[in-house]
């Protein structure tokens, strides 16, 4: 958080995160932060965060943008209301890097009735763990790195794109804050390296985002589950801008 701050503190605002979860880049030292979460539980959390699809995003005039606001987070298909957002000149997020977080267990059935008896969490680390539930449909959190994790991501990105205000007199800010990790595919085989922060590298150069360079973070990680005496070094920080316009 204190690199994200810095990185951020004369960055072109209004900033925008669209995966912004409980909703951290509120707590980044801006007063001109958005977020969009498609999790109404954590979208509730800030009055800046809307209840939103960000792959919906895309109708915008020259300073403002319209989000189909989500009311019920148990159902996509219902009438949603149109909520204005100002045109974001800087991007700052962290997504999901598609790792064992993004499971849908929920504990064992003991577990869970100790959850439901008493509120205390299962061990595992999981956002369907945080939740109490498996995740929304349309999140990018229902899905372990690969090509449903791929296509979802892409779709996102390019509706966030889109939406950017971006010249090449006044070029859009970028901050995606990523990691690889270690994964096991199958019994009795060596862990592999997932290449999560090359991924997004190239899809983000797709869209036209030009990167600058990269920042590693060193974190504590979670030390708990498989391979976790594996776990990568450091995160990474992806600086990046945009001129406008599509590569």
């Amino acid at each position: 958080m204190d690199v994200l701050a810095e990185l951020i503190a004369d960055w072109p605002g209004p900033i925008l995160d669209p995966y912004a979860g409980i909703g951290r880049v509120h707590e980044l030292g801006r007063d001109d932060t958005w977020g969009i979460e498609i999790e109404s539980v954590w979208a509730d959390r800030h009055e800046r965060t809307i209840h939103a699809d960000s792959s919906t995003l895309g109708v915008h005039s020259d300073t403002h943008f319209q989000v189909p606001e989500l009311k019920n987070p148990w159902d996509m298909s219902y009438e949603k209301t149109e909520t204005n957002v100002p045109r974001p000149r800087s991007l700052v997020f962290s997504p999901d890097y598609g790792n064992r977080m993004s499971d849908q267990y929920l504990g064992t059935p003991e577990e869970q009735e100790e959850r439901e008896r008493t509120g205390k969490l299962p061990r595992r680390r999981s956002y369907a763990i945080s939740l109490g539930r498996t995740v929304t449909e349309g999140s990018s959190c229902r899905y372990k790195f690969g090509p449903l994790y791929r296509a979802t991501h892409a779709k996102i990105l390019e509706a966030v794109t889109s939406v950017v205000r971006a010249s090449p007199d006044e070029p859009a800010k970028m901050g995606c804050n990523v990691s690889d990790f270690f994964e096991t595919k199958r019994k009795g085989e060596e862990p592999g390296r997932v290449f999560v922060v090359s991924f997004w590298i190239e899809l983000l150069a797709s869209l036209g985002w030009v990167i600058e360079r990269l920042i590693p973070v060193t974190t504590s990680r979670f030390r708990d589950g498989a391979n976790s005496d594996l776990r990568v070094e450091a995160e990474q920080i992806i600086v990046a801008h945009h001129t406008g316009g599509r590569p």
